[in-house]
């Protein structure tokens, strides 16, 4: 059994921690729907929950991708990466790509991130 850490939304769109063992991330995501929360990251306890490729390509950044990420200037990698790994999540639930982003405008920590995702979704809204 491994000890797995997990962020979940429940239905009013409260965003949930906690920890459980199970034998496989599987395991998880049914006990964490079974509770009646949507499932946004599971993590192994202490770690990243998927081992990561040593001999991964990484695609050289084009002028169209440096200009997009220009929005996150002042935005950690990580915190993009982990924004869009939830927003996958939610959308992968079931989610409205609406209702999604507005939970993960709550979910983040960084004011002006918030504030761009915030601006998201009232152009999606729009």
């Amino acid at each position: 059994m491994t000890i797995y850490s997990y962020k979940a939304s429940d239905p009013s769109g409260k965003i949930m921690k906690g920890v459980l063992e199970a034998s496989d991330e599987k395991e998880i995501v049914s006990r964490i729907q079974d509770m009646g929360y949507i499932p946004i990251k599971i993590d192994r306890a202490g770690g990243i929950g998927k081992k990561k490729s040593r001999n991964k390509k990484v695609a050289k950044p084009t002028a169209a991708s440096k200009q997009s990420f220009s929005l996150f200037s002042r935005i950690s990698p990580k915190d993009v990466m982990n924004f869009t790994q939830d927003l996958c999540a939610l959308l992968q639930a079931g989610l409205p790509v609406d209702r999604a982003l507005s939970i993960l405008t709550d979910s983040v920590e960084n004011k002006r991130f918030s504030s761009i995702i915030n601006d998201m979704l009232k152009s999606v809204q729009g």
